[in-house]
């Protein structure tokens, strides 16, 4: 997706306020309230508002809708304001949302093959369902994790309608072990876009995953830590901060490599964002030699 091919246009910091409606709040005089993530506020947005709404659609009679019709319904079509590297660039929602799943499939494609692909944290499984068509990606088992029951009953539908095998069940970053069905040993594991949700990862997060036996862990994730000192980097966090996101995500890992308990393969600060104002990096890992 690059400037001038569909309807993409290259806009500059200064363009923001007339076209994100965060950014005028943002910048205004005041500071805006801060949107508390609490257990309640996550169960109302995700098991009632969205993934509830999705779920209530796909089971309208007649209606045999894939992961493409779930994504017109749930993302839509009106321009947006996304980032790729140091560009901010405005066009489809749509679109920039498919430019990023073929980020994010690049950036997977190095950890595979492996004993399976399981995402923790998949929603409807927006990312999962169009990976596991994708080159490179074929043939290999599929498992989702996802907190609330909606989204992991909105997924089963999907992938049935799509041919694709997907074990699906419930997990929680914040409760003991995180997964409530079984992970094969030898996994590749990643995040995306969930994390943003836990205010504050703890240590037990980074064991419950190392238990699981991973070939390798994948955060593809909003890092506010990685967001810099320029205008457009203060905005950023402005903005994580008024969503009330997780803002320990790399120092945790960082920590934890420190001490010896997992080995930091890679980090990629803020390669691509559908948000401009929420732009994803990479951090991947491997528990430490002789640690399970």
């Amino acid at each position: 997706m690059t400037v001038g091919a569909e309807g993409v246009r290259e806009v500059t910091f200064d363009d923001l306020p007339g076209l994100l409606p965060w950014a005028r709040v943002l910048l205004g005089s005041e500071a805006p309230e801060v949107r508390r993530k609490t257990r309640e506020a996550i169960e109302r947005e995700f098991e009632r508002d969205k993934w509830g709404s999705l779920l209530k659609a796909l089971e309208a009679p007649g209606r045999r809708w894939g992961v493409g019709d779930a994504e017109r319904w749930f993302i839509g079509d009106e321009e947006t304001v996304f980032s790729a590297g140091d560009r901010l660039c405005a066009g489809s929602a749509l679109a920039a949302q498919a430019r990023f799943v073929d980020e994010v499939a690049a950036r997977l494609l190095p950890f595979l093959p492996a004993e399976g692909l399981v995402e923790l944290g998949a929603g409807y499984g927006g990312v999962l369902l169009n990976l596991a068509k994708r080159t490179g990606f074929e043939g290999i088992g599929l498992a989702a994790g996802e907190l609330t029951a909606a989204g992991v009953e909105c997924l089963r539908r999907l992938a049935a309608v799509e041919g694709l095998a997907v074990h699906a069940g419930r997990c929680d970053f914040t409760a003991p072990g995180i997964c409530r069905f079984e992970v094969a040993p030898g996994s590749a594991i990643y995040t995306c876009g969930a994390v943003p949700y836990v205010r504050e990862l703890t240590r037990a997060f980074v064991d419950d995953l190392r238990a699981l036996g991973p070939a390798a862990v994948v955060h593809i994730e909003p890092c506010p830590e990685h967001y810099g000192d320029d205008p457009l980097g203060r905005l950023r966090s402005a903005y994580a901060s008024a969503n009330d996101y997780n803002r320990n995500l790399v120092s945790l890992l960082h920590e934890r490599a420190e001490a010896g308990d997992i080995t930091l393969l890679r980090e990629e600060k803020c390669f691509f964002g559908p948000n401009c104002l929420l732009p994803f990096s990479l951090v991947a890992w491997v528990p430490a030699r002789g640690v399970s």
